[in-house]
């Protein structure tokens, strides 16, 4: 039996309830409509795709890049540390007064 869920559609969602998975679903899906947008007014503004995005390997189809690395396995642990490691780096910074080439 297929449980059955209210669509979130029509409601409003209190984003501070939200956990960070969701957040950042939300975020890539309001990007993804912006930019989607922007082509269909602006078709003629389009660079080739290979401008665009240069995929870290052929065949390449759903990938994650974060800044300049490319991730393509253990997503989990590559978006722990881009959302904790500058927050970390910072403290450790401050607590042991090291300045950035330390």
């Amino acid at each position: 039996m297929l449980a059955i869920r209210e669509s979130t559609k029509t409601k409003e969602v209190d984003p501070t309830t939200l956990g960070d998975e969701a957040l950042m679903n939300i975020a890539c899906d309001q990007l993804a409509g912006e930019v989607t947008a922007t082509a269909l007014d602006n078709p003629d503004e389009l660079r080739p795709p290979e401008e665009i995005l240069q995929m870290p390997y052929k065949g390449s189809k759903a990938v994650l890049r974060i800044r300049k690395e490319w991730v393509t396995a253990k997503e989990k642990i590559h978006l722990y540390n881009a959302k904790r490691g500058p927050k970390i780096w910072a403290y450790i910074k401050r607590r042991h007064k090291w300045s950035d080439e330390q």
